[in-house]
């Protein structure tokens, strides 16, 4: 673990947790050798130093007419951390308050690239609700990157047990997912390719929808309530149809593989 990225990650400046370590390192030190160990500038570290005093982390006593620094423990440093954090606390139910004043805008992220694509199906993958999709799984098959990240996905949606509903093109890759349905936590209805041209996925998942476009390798995702559940009410309608469809579309060969 590297200690100084998390003191500066919680709060600490830089240069004051260059200081705090080395002081620790040392036990007990005038400013003239802290500095050196540091490699901080003498003038800059006192500062550095009356700083930390101030926040409890350095105290300092009087030896042989020299001012002798010593680092507080760092339980004291700890305690610093809790006692800020239990203050933000204390004030959340005021901060809510405000923010809950205005209507919340719908927010929308656009992610670019394979690795954006990723990003934004790893956020699909935060859903605590039932997650719903279209998709036609053929585009995916056509972009080696994201087939092979897919498989991934796959394992860390069955790993977080996310149930899903989706209606897929009717094709080959279609049928490979239908056969998995029950193993990855989904169930499957298959339309024809050919009348209903699913370019893209959508998936519905809490208060959010995301869009991706495989072929542009890009992706969107909109965060709202309400928008999230008209698009909710969009796919159960489409899903009460597709169960429909799918009766009559699939073959004896289909059915045959299936169930094998």
């Amino acid at each position: 673990m590297d200690i100084a990225n998390t003191l500066i990650n919680i709060g600490l400046k830089k240069k004051e947790t260059k200081l705090y370590l080395a002081l620790l390192e040392l036990h007990e030190a005038p400013a003239s050798v802290i500095a050196k160990r540091s490699s901080i500038e003498r003038t800059l570290c006192y500062t550095i130093l009356d700083g930390l005093t101030k926040k409890g982390l350095v105290s300092h006593f009087t030896s042989k007419g020299k001012r002798i620094y010593r680092a507080s423990p760092p339980h004291v440093l700890h305690e610093n951390f809790r006692r800020k954090f239990a203050e933000f606390e204390n004030i959340m139910p005021e901060l809510m308050k405000l923010h809950e004043r205005y209507p919340i805008l719908p927010q929308m992220s656009l992610y670019e690239g394979t690795e954006g694509i990723i990003q934004a199906a790893e956020d699909t993958l935060t859903a605590k609700s039932e997650m719903l999709a279209w998709s036609n799984i053929n585009f995916v098959k056509h972009h080696e990157d994201i087939a092979k990240y897919a498989t991934t996905y796959n394992a860390k949606k069955v790993e977080r047990k996310i149930q899903s509903r989706c209606i897929f093109a009717y094709n080959q890759e279609g049928l490979d997912y239908k056969k998995r349905q029950t193993d990855e936590f989904r169930e499957i209805y298959l339309v024809p390719e050919e009348s209903f041209l699913f370019k893209n996925e959508i998936d519905i998942y809490d208060n959010k929808i995301a869009i991706f476009s495989f072929p542009d390798k890009a992706a969107v995702i909109i965060e709202n309530e309400y928008i999230a559940d008209t698009m909710r009410a969009i796919f159960e309608l489409s899903y009460l149809q597709a169960k429909i469809i799918e009766h009559s579309l699939l073959t004896r060969e289909d059915q045959s593989f299936l169930s094998s």
